[in-house]
Order: structure tokens, then sequence, then C-alpha cells
């Protein structure tokens, strides 16, 4: 979204400036334009929004049994849970808008740079940093239900019955659907992801589904 010529520096936003100081936790990185072009940057990507979301109502669509206004949507770690990019555009403009990765207990995510730019793109190793579901339920979700556009939560665990739960918490009003992040490891299975195998992953699809109404 950004212009050839803006100058990129990393900003590491911790929770603690946003939210709640007990939260604890650090956002992602966030890319950022030059100070002297961030107004102009910020104008450019929500005109350019606005004009997308309503110059053909054709756009509108249905994903999984989820009405959005149009296709455009944020890929899951990407955009933190949304309200963070106020300041640069209106997210409601969105189709709809995948948060980063919740788990059953809160997590520090790794130590040091949590994101970098290489000649080749980004580099990421944030760890799934987030605060836990409940801290989501509790702190987050109420500020980024007005946000009207589909709210999707991307689900992380450990276990099995670490996504069953998660997904089980996460059926409230306000929240449009989940998407499962199956690359975690499976510590019973001696770390490998859940996705490696379809055998798995669609035994992991199954049980959540068994507590889902969204």
């Amino acid at each position: 979204l950004l212009g050839p010529k803006s100058i990129i520096s990393l900003v590491r936003f911790r929770w603690k400036s946003t939210w709640p100081a007990e939260l604890g936790c650090a956002y992602p990185a966030v890319a950022l334009p030059a100070k002297g072009e961030r107004k102009s940057a910020r104008m450019d990507r929500s005109s350019m929004l606005r004009r997308f979301s309503t110059m053909n109502k054709n756009f509108a669509v249905q994903v999984a049994g989820i009405q959005m206004k149009n296709p455009l949507m944020t890929a899951s770690g990407t955009f933190g849970f949304g309200i963070e990019y106020r300041r640069f555009f209106d997210p409601s403009l969105l189709g709809g808008i995948i948060v980063k990765a919740i788990t059953l207990e809160p997590r520090d995510g790794n130590l040091g740079v949590g994101v970098a730019e290489t000649p080749a793109g980004m580099w990421s190793a944030v760890g799934l940093e987030n605060a836990g579901v409940d801290r989501c339920l509790q702190v987050i979700l109420p500020n980024i239900k007005d946000l009207e556009t589909p709210i999707i939560v991307n689900v992380a665990g450990k276990t099995e019955e670490e996504y069953v739960e998660v997904a089980r918490r996460l059926q409230v009003e306000g929240i449009a659907g989940l998407e499962l992040n199956i690359y975690c490891p499976n510590v019973k299975e001696g770390g490998i992801a859940f996705g490696s195998d379809p055998e798995t992953a669609g035994r992991l699809v199954r049980k959540v589904k068994e507590v889902c109404q969204v």
C-alpha cells in the first residue's frame, strides 16, 4: 500500500500503549511511512479502499456463509486486531478482518526482533504473541465490535483439546467465523504441525465444528 519512495521504518507497538497495562504483551511490528509522507499515504489508502467498497455493489460476496461487502480481507497476523489501523484508514471499508492468532492461555511470543525487512520481503518470528482468549473476549472484542465488518478470529493451540476449548469460548456475538491455525506443532505427536497430515487436520476440523455455531 506504500509508494516506492516511502521510507519504511519498523515500529514495535506495545499493547500497554493502547490496551490496559495488565495485558503485558506486544503488538506485532508495523511498517510505517516516513513522517513527512504519513498523511498523504493514509489519505491515498483510505480513498482507494472507499472507492473500491462503493463503486459497485457486485463486489459483495459470501464466504463460508459470511456475507461481506467486498472480497478484500486482511491476513491473520498481519493486521493486529484491526483497531490499530484506524489512524491510517477506516477498517470498516474492508470485506472482513481476520485478527491475529488467539490461544487458550496468554503467550509472550519470541524474544528479540519480531519482524524485520529483508531484500526478499519480510521475516517474521512473533511467536503467536497474544493475551489469551479470555482477555480477548473481555478487553479486545468490545473495542472492535463496532468496526461494521465481519470479524474472523484465528485460533491456535498445542493440542486438539486447546483448539476446541478456544473455539467453544469464542461462540459469542460479534464473531462471524473462525480460522484454524494448523501450522502449530502438535505436542502430543512429537511436534509435527497439525496441517502436515491430512487425517490429523481433518480430525481437528471436525472436533472444532462440533462446538461451533458461528
